[in-house]
């Protein structure tokens, strides 16, 4: 699990790994403590960590998920509104 500002509204969202679906469930907060729901993203087959960062110096803050079975790493690039760009390995 990671948390992050991902959709520019100043509320905390979160990453949740999800290892049997290979994927990863990004829910944005509402502020109050509940989370609209998710947007799943297809990633490496067996999901283990995730970070949070600027990836491509345009302010948005995108998700770095790292794969056991493949030892890769898979890249989303946050379009700035939330949502993300299949990944890049």
């Amino acid at each position: 699990v990671a948390i992050g500002k991902f959709n520019h509204d100043g509320h905390f969202d979160v990453v949740a790994l999800n290892v049997q679906d290979s994927d990863i469930t990004v829910l944005t907060g509402n502020g109050d403590g509940t989370f609209q729901p998710g947007d799943d993203y297809i990633v490496g087959l067996t999901p283990i960590d995730v970070a949070v960062g600027q990836l491509n110096r345009d302010s948005a803050m995108d998700l770095a998920v790292a794969d056991e079975n493949s030892f890769g790493i898979s890249v989303l690039l946050n379009n700035r509104s939330g949502h993300f760009q299949g990944s890049q390995r």
